[in-house]
């Protein structure tokens, strides 16, 4: 099964993120409405807007684990999501089932970038320390439109890395990096029922079970929340000395 949540969705209407389980549909915020999307229709959408990366990037690792690297997505890392966005195994939890294109991509790490700049977190790369090789991506995002604003986890992974627990590992070090660096409280996530991996692994990571039910379109989504404890007890690893693996 694919390890991974939601589908991806955007900042306002600059962010397009994600790859991961459900159709979900976001927990409706008080006073605000839950939102919904089909990624490729949102994305194709969204493409005419989409901004410019910011003049000379440089590539930031935000936190290390035992096994993994996570880091900002740049310029040249398209290739590296459409192996994993573009892979029908993954894109099945993805939206409509649609594997993302290489324009999507392409689109995807621009606006990847700015959110960097623009927000402080977005959707990341990963890599397994050991070898360097990619494994799969995770970050935090916001929906487009929510008055509120809550910020969802997403990860997804490649096939040959499913199984391993490194799921569990990049979400768990996500959500503690969001609540120390970003003073992040809650985070929520959503996916689809049948996903029944990455119920596992949400739970496992912290995440509590709310409520299933429909979302705009009618899809059945599970819906789950993080609290961060009042004071974390441990951190991701400081970036040191390792260097990026591309």
């Amino acid at each position: 099964m694919a390890q991974g949540i939601q589908r991806p969705v955007g900042h306002d209407a600059l962010q397009v993120e994600g790859a991961w389980s459900g159709r979900g549909s976001w927990p409706a915020a008080p006073g605000g409405t839950g939102l919904s999307e089909k990624v490729s229709r949102r994305f194709c959408a969204m493409m005419g807007h989409t901004p410019a990366a910011p003049p000379n990037p440089v590539t930031k690792t935000l936190y290390l684990t035992p096994r993994l690297q996570v880091r900002e997505l740049a310029p040249g890392d398209e290739p590296l999501l459409l192996t994993l966005h573009g892979d029908p195994a993954v894109a099945r939890w993805m939206g409509d089932g649609t594997p993302l294109t290489p324009e999507m991509c392409l689109a995807w790490v621009r606006v990847s970038m700015n959110n960097y700049a623009n927000q402080g977190y977005g959707y990341c790369a990963v890599f397994e320390r050991a070898s360097g090789e990619f494994v799969g991506g995770c970050g935090l995002i916001h929906p487009p439109g929510e008055p509120r604003r809550p910020v969802e986890i997403i990860y997804a992974l490649r096939p040959p890395f499913w199984g391993r627990g490194y799921a569990r590992e990049m979400v768990s070090a996500m959500l503690d990096w969001g609540a120390r660096q970003r003073g992040l409280r809650q985070v929520w996530a959503t996916a689809m029922p049948d996903n029944t991996a990455s119920a596992r692994v949400l739970a496992a990571s912290g995440l509590h079970w709310q409520h299933t039910r429909p979302d705009a379109d009618g899809e059945p989504t599970a819906t789950w929340l993080w609290e961060a404890p009042a004071q974390a007890t441990s951190s991701p690893e400081a970036p040191g000395s390792s260097p990026n693996p591309v």
